[in-house]
């Protein structure tokens, strides 16, 4: 018998472990903050750095999320006259209906031959659905009604905040690391010799220190790339609420698995390795390093998928 998946606990389960992970991040920011003032010989001293860093990073990234994917894939609003942009604009303004939002998202074209789609906005109140010329040429009405409520999915659960406030974390935790070894290797050269009984504890807290960054770079990225796998699956479940039937969106998945492989223009033109957690699939190295589950499982999901 087939493994049967429920929609519902498909999008609960993934949102938890999604929110776990934010967790896990943010516990690391403030290790690393208990780290620095270990150093300094003060705990609150290093946690006033760390709330330092983080009120001015993570907002200020977070303002300039929006601004910076139009930029990056170059989209331009969808054109009513045009035959394939009015088809597109009718799947969200359908899609935007039955999940009952108060505003139905912009669409924006990107010109690029690769089929893909994304999405971006805070809130439904300034959301964005972005799709380019290529997914529009390969996809017929219901694996683009699928690939749309997609993103519709990740409007209604907000992850494109989830998502950037995952790399807005992993932006503090390395400005932090680079902090702590900095702040180790140059702000306490006289502090062993003041100190004789600390030195072997600071020389310790040193090399710790210096190993940090790499060690705070790789774990922090596999963190933002397993919220970006987590919110993958659940928009999937959430998908096929909205459309009611979960063919749509995992024939899509297989076309665009068989183009997975994208040229350097097409990289290029979709705004690069920058945007692949936003997209609905991107192709990664290797299942940990990458920004997407992969599609094969996500199709097994969708086949098996009960409401």
């Amino acid at each position: 018998m087939e493994e049967q998946y429920s929609i519902k606990a498909q999008v609960r389960t993934n949102m938890l472990k999604s929110y776990m992970l934010i967790g896990i991040l943010a516990a690391l920011i403030v290790g690393i903050s208990l780290l620095i003032g270990a150093i300094q010989g003060s705990l609150q001293t290093g946690l006033r750095y760390g709330m330092l860093i983080s009120v001015i990073i993570i907002p200020l990234q977070l303002l300039l999320a929006k601004v910076s994917i139009r930029m990056m894939t170059k989209g331009q609003k969808a054109d009513r006259n045009n035959q394939e942009h009015l088809r597109a604009i009718q799947k969200v303004e359908e899609m935007a209906r039955k999940a009952g939002l108060s505003r139905t998202p912009e669409v924006y074209i990107v010109e690029a031959s690769a089929p893909n789609a994304f999405a971006t906005g805070w809130s439904e109140k300034d959301a964005v659905i972005g799709l380019t010329e290529g997914l529009l040429c390969l996809l017929n009405d219901s694996e683009l009604e699928g690939v749309i409520a997609h993103e519709m999915s990740h409007i209604i659960h907000k992850d494109i905040a989830v998502t950037q406030m995952a790399v807005a974390l992993v932006s503090v935790l390395l400005v932090l690391s680079t902090m702590a070894a900095r702040i180790a290797l140059y702000g306490n050269r006289g502090r062993s010799r003041r100190n004789g009984n600390s030195g072997a504890i600071l020389l310790i807290l040193i090399l710790f220190s210096i190993l940090l960054r790499p060690f705070a770079a790789l774990i922090g990225n596999l963190l933002m790339m397993a919220v970006s796998r987590k919110r993958e699956y659940a928009a999937d479940a959430d998908a096929v609420r909205l459309c009611g039937q979960s063919v749509g969106l995992a024939n899509a998945l297989e076309k665009l698995g068989e183009r997975n492989q994208y040229t350097k223009e097409d990289a290029n033109a979709m705004g690069g390795n920058r945007m692949r957690a936003f997209y609905i699939t991107y192709q990664g190295a290797g299942e940990a390093f990458s920004t997407h589950p992969p599609i094969q499982k996500r199709i097994e999901i969708l086949r098996n998928l009960h409401q």
